[in-house]
């Protein structure tokens, strides 16, 4: 540090750091006695001159005012100041500025005169102890000139038989001391031996303990050349120890072994390399799942006849080699490798668990609140150990189960799924879900990567698959002779080979994670390396639907007897045609893939809607053209609008292309040439379509659960809507096939003109009901044992025969009724004989049926009383039954007001109904 400086940093106290760091060590220079030197002349001129001076103005304030270039050795102060006059040629100002700077060198100068007095008792001090070193160091300088004087008088005193009896003995330790060198080493050579031994056995810890020792031991005996040769050995040893260490770390993967993994731990701990094991034990998880696919895979390719070398290919290259017979069961070896993979990783983790938590019970109980020890601080580092390992386990679960994925995902994406049948298609599906079941539980990943490589796979093939079933769909219909398929009274769906799924110990976990006694389900916990989650998986071939549901003998249910003509069968069974046995297959398969397919499971029930729309237009389309208008039948119903929206929606006309369009629509079907519907006999082909309708909608309820876990919440109330829908519109369709069926019974032209030839307006009352009842009644009659045979083939509920009837019978009645209204003449004579007629004819028909009361004979009974009313009371009672037609408002009036034929002209109600 340079002079001025030094006064810089003694003057200025607001630059402490410099006159604090230097005050203790830095020595007055040289130029300090000149310094002081000229502040004695300088002090003697100026003295009255001071005298003088105002003293307003402090020392520090003078220090303060000193500009600090006069503090750079290399400034010129002079021609500074000569600078600062510039061209001032005052005396008086020179004077000044003289002043000025002679009052800031008394300052220093008495700062620096203080300073060296402050200084002068640590020179002092400095100087003592220097004197001090100087008679310590002439002491010992004396008593080394003596000590050799004494060592050279000992030397001529002892004689040279000591000497040599010293030198032996000297000898003889040394011979010793080296003996017990050499029986370490002889010993170390041995334990070098019995390391290796340790090492074959596995018992890795206790080798490289042994090791560690060796080394600390023969450290003492370097300098032996032997020693130098013997640490290389022990260091190769130890290198071939780690080696075989690492080898054995990576059996573990494949086979996991508590006391093994245990000893393994141990040697690491010893080697201090605890966290390099976990490295190196992810780095032998990505290792063996690539070898373990490559395996597999390469395994099937040669199986099948392909010869490659895997060595020259990569995985995905080896993957596009698989044939798509060898797929699934590769697929299924696949997952199993993958899971034992995943298993012995899981016990790995477990272990560290399970030592983390003891280790934390011992530390809570050696925990207080006293000063720390040295135990303190190593279970301080246990702790930032056990976090350590905890964090790089749940990091190598991640990493194992990304590396999995990979190697499904590039399987995955190599297969052509387009040449699959379908049962293939959801064989893979339902291993893959189980595998993503399996990974979210080992590492909490929803398997995202794995599951888009699914949908990719699946949406073109699922379209194509949709397409190809409305085709089959529209191929049964036309072939469809609506025959029921005979089932036993066991039938159940659950039984069909596509609703086996449902059955499984899977797709129950999938909806709840807790068995019967809420215990928490787990795969680790019930499976082992032997006994895989995918041993339960059945190939398609399997079974089959016809092992499963079979064609079971029909056995007869009904009674036939004279006592109980209306009895029906104890036990309803399925009403099924062949076409909806085939499309409850369907469901199933659907219900399968929505479950298998979660992210477009929605999709699929929208297509599954789609099937069912269509083969309800189709039963209505067939059975139900003989009414023209059904909201006379059902007025409330909501039927007509959704047969017009599928027929938009769905049906392709016949001048539009056929093709697949994002918006499917296919050709209306048609009806089988050998279903024959103006014959009696069709009476089965009608019910049995009709109720199989009926029967799907209720399966379709049935299964509501099953749709809502494999859909998300947010479109539950969607499926509520669509269950609700269809089972509506599947029992409003029962209305106008029935009412078809009783057009077909009832002959309505041949009644109303066998009505119409009865003579109304006559003049005496009749005993005798007229013949058009009696061709009613036989009809009816023959209807009744029809219907007997027809329920001995079709199983339905007591409430569908019930409404059978009741269409009949509401048909029969609005024949009478329309007969009644062509009535162009009547007399009071000619009402009563249709009051006997319908009369007879309710007699006779409540022997048929069970019906109460008969649907349409209210109608039937009020019209005929209307004949009584007065012409004065006629127009509000027009006005009142809105239920009758225009037409037979209009014949009533005509009868009723016989006598002015103008009459009609009272009654705008009829006008306005025509408009």
């Amino acid at each position: 540090m340079d002079f001025k400086q030094k006064l810089s940093d003694i003057f200025h106290p607001s630059f402490p750091s410099s006159l604090n760091a230097q005050r203790s060590e830095e020595r007055v220079p040289s130029e300090l006695s000149k310094l002081l030197s000229d502040n004695v002349i300088f002090r003697t001129e100026n003295a009255k001159r001071n005298s003088i001076s105002s003293y307003s103005v402090t020392n520090d304030d003078v220090l303060l005012s000193i500009d600090e270039r006069f503090y750079d050795e290399s400034f010129n102060a002079s021609l500074h100041e000569l600078k600062e006059l510039g061209d001032v040629r005052l005396k008086e100002l020179i004077q000044v500025e003289k002043q000025k700077l002679l009052n800031q060198l008394t300052v220093i100068s008495k700062k620096v005169f203080s300073v060296v007095l402050e200084r002068q008792a640590d020179y002092n001090q400095e100087f003592n102890r220097i004197l001090e070193l100087q008679d310590e160091l002439d002491s010992a300088l004396g008593f080394c000139t003596s000590s050799r004087l004494q060592t050279a008088s000992a030397k001529k005193s002892i004689a040279a038989a000591g000497l040599e009896l010293v030198y032996k003995y000297r000898k003889k330790k040394q011979l010793m001391s080296l003996l017990q060198s050499l029986e370490v080493i002889k010993t170390m050579q041995e334990t070098e031996l019995h390391i290796q031994a340790q090492i074959s056995k596995g018992d890795f810890a206790e080798a490289i303990h042994l090791l560690a020792e060796c080394q600390k031991v023969l450290q003492p005996f370097s300098h032996f050349t032997c020693v130098a040769q013997l640490n290389l050995k022990l260091q190769d040893t130890l290198i071939m120890a780690e080696e075989m260490l690492d080898n054995a770390l990576a059996k573990v993967c494949e086979n996991f072994n508590t006391s093994q993994y245990e000893r393994i731990q141990e040697a690491y701990e010893s080697l201090g390399k605890s966290h390099v094991a976990l490295d190196q034990l992810f780095m032998h998880m990505t290792t063996a799942i690539h070898t373990a696919a490559l395996s597999v895979v390469s395994g099937y390719v040669v199986l099948y006849g392909s010869s490659i070398d895997v060595n020259k290919v990569t995985f995905s290259e080896l993957c596009k080699k698989a044939v798509p017979e060898s797929c699934v069961p590769c697929l299924l070896d696949l997952c199993r490798s993958m899971w034992t993979l995943m298993f012995n990783f899981n016990r790995v983790i477990n272990w560290h668990l399970s030592n983390n938590i003891l280790g934390n019970i011992a530390l809570n109980d050696h925990q207080s609140d006293d000063i720390p020890t040295p135990d303190d601080r190593k279970t301080s580092k246990s702790i930032d150990d056990t976090s350590y390992t905890e964090q790089k386990l749940n990091y190598g679960k991640s990493r194992v189960w990304q590396d999995i994925q990979t190697k499904l995902k590039d399987f995955l994406l190599s297969v052509d799924v387009s040449a699959f049948r379908i049962e293939e298609l959801l064989s893979i599906l339902d291993i893959i879900r189980r595998l993503i079941e399996v990974g979210k539980e080992f590492s909490g990943s929803q398997s995202e990567s794995l599951q888009d490589c699914l949908r990719q796979q699946t949406i073109s093939y699922f379209k194509n698959y949709h397409f190809s079933r409305f085709d089959e769909l529209k191929a049964f219909l036309d072939n469809e002779s609506w025959e029921p398929c005979p089932v036993s009274e066991s039938f159940s769906c659950k039984r069909l080979a596509e609703f086996q799924f449902l059955e499984d110990v899977f797709y129950t976990r999938t909806d709840s994670s807790e068995n019967d006694n809420g215990i928490a389900i787990s795969y680790f916990k019930e499976h082992s390396e032997e006994y895989t989650p995918f041993d339960t998986l059945k190939s398609p071939q399997d079974s089959s639907f016809y092992d499963k549901c079979g064609s079971v003998k029909l056995e007869d249910g009904l009674d036939h007897t004279e006592d109980n003509p209306f009895s029906v069968k104890k036990v309803v069974l399925p009403t099924l045609s062949n076409t909806a046995l085939s499309l409850l297959r369907l469901i199933g398969r659907y219900l399968q893939m929505m479950r298998l397919l979660q992210p477009i499971a929605f999709d699929i029930c929208i297509c599954l809607n789609q099937l069912i729309d269509y083969y309800l237009y189709a039963v209505a389309k067939f059975f139900t053209f003989e009414v023209k208008d059904s909201s006379s039948i059902i007025p409330n119903s909501k039927l007509p609008a959704v047969l017009e929206k599928i027929e938009s929606d769905l049906i392709l006309n016949d001048d539009q292309p056929m093709a697949h369009e994002e918006k499917l629509k296919v050709l209306a079907p048609s009806l089988s040439r050998i279903v024959n519907l103006s014959r009696p006999e069709s009476m089965v082909a009608r019910i049995t379509a009709v109720e199989s309708v009926v029967f799907l909608a209720q399966q379709l309820e049935n299964f509501s659960d099953e749709f809502k876990a494999a859909t998300s919440e947010s479109k539950h109330a969607a499926l509520d809507s669509f269950f609700q829908k269809v089972k509506t519109n599947a029992v409003d369709l029962r209305h106008p096939v029935f009412a078809c069926i009783a057009r077909l019974v009832i002959k309505r032209d041949l009644v109303l003109a066998q009505m119409n030839r009865v003579q109304w307006d006559i003049r005496e009352v009749m005993s005798q009901h007229s013949p058009y009842v009696d061709e009613l009644l036989i009809e009816l009659q023959s209807f009744s044992t029809r219907l007997g045979e027809t329920l001995s083939r079709v199983s339905v509920s007591p409430e569908v025969h019930t409404l059978i009837w009741e269409h009949v019978a509401l048909y029969a009645n609005q024949t009478l009724l329309e007969g009644y209204s062509n009535v162009k003449k009547c007399t009071n004579e000619g009402r009563a004989l249709m009051q006997l007629d319908f009369r007879h004819f309710t007699m006779k028909m409540e022997t048929l049926t069970s019906v109460r009361p008969l649907p349409g004979s209210t109608l039937v009974e009020t019209y005929i009383k209307a004949f009584y009313i007065p012409e004065s009371t006629i127009e509000e009672w027009t006005k009142e039954h809105t239920e009758y037609s225009e037409k037979q408002l209009q014949s009533l009036v005509q009868v009723v007001s016989q006598s002015n034929k103008r009459r009609i002209l009272k009654f705008p109600m009829l006008e306005e109904r025509k408009l």
